[in-house]
């Protein structure tokens, strides 16, 4: 009796437990500052990475995620399914569209996006990862329904990869993430040489504030001729 209370159990947790939704999104230092002067349009590339049982059967999951996607994102075009370590997850890319206004975000038809923010006092351009909590409702119904699981995005990774396309250096600033693996306890400061690219990884703090607030910090973008 004991041992099928205990199996019981453990189906239970494999039911609800989540599942990882990652986002790898391209961040073009040109791109967030045409944005700011009011340029419209602009989007970034971005890759999602959703946790499946296997890759076995990736033809049947991108079926199955097509269908709950549709209606969530306009872009999505899976591109195949891979392992890591002990997961596995199909890839799709997709598209962040970048807003300058929180009215204008709200507006929009996206799962996520970049919103930017002027920083006065330092001369700097804020750039915070946006979350659309009504679609990502629709979307961890779908995927309940679908398999059982739930996204769980404290438990994902979201990565931003800053491209400085620019011709001169690029200083931004992060506060308690992850700058190529490296982490950046407090508010740290960098300068990014043209034609480079440097990834920041948000925590897992930050990415628990995105799923329930809808937003989290990424890195600001400074003035290289602020103070």
């Amino acid at each position: 009796m004991r041992t099928v209370k205990l199996t019981a159990a453990m189906l239970v947790l494999v039911v609800v437990a989540g599942c990882k939704l990652n986002l790898t999104a391209d961040v073009y230092s040109s791109d967030v500052r045409e944005a700011m002067a009011g340029t419209t349009g602009i989007a970034s590339s971005a890759t999602l990475a959703f946790q499946v049982p296997s890759v076995d059967k990736c033809a049947e999951h991108t079926t199955k995620i097509r269908e709950i996607m549709a209606g969530v994102l306009k872009d999505f075009t899976p591109k195949g399914c891979r392992r890591e370590s002990m997961d596995s997850f199909l890839l799709a890319d997709t598209q962040m569209s970048i807003f300058t206004s929180e009215k204008a975000w709200e507006e929009a038809d996206s799962l996520f996006g970049l919103l930017l923010v002027a920083q006065q006092k330092r001369r700097g351009i804020a750039v915070a990862v946006a979350l659309n909590t009504e679609k990502y409702r629709i979307l961890t119904g779908r995927m309940k329904k679908e398999f059982h699981q739930t996204p769980d995005l404290s438990a994902s990774r979201v990565t931003l990869i800053f491209n400085n396309d620019e011709r001169k250096p690029a200083r931004f600033a992060v506060r308690d993430a992850f700058v190529n693996s490296e982490p950046a306890h407090g508010r740290q400061e960098y300068t990014l040489q043209r034609r480079h690219k440097t990834a920041i990884r948000l925590s897992n703090v930050a990415t628990a504030h995105l799923a329930r607030k809808g937003w989290a910090a990424g890195f600001s973008l400074e003035d290289a001729e602020g103070n």
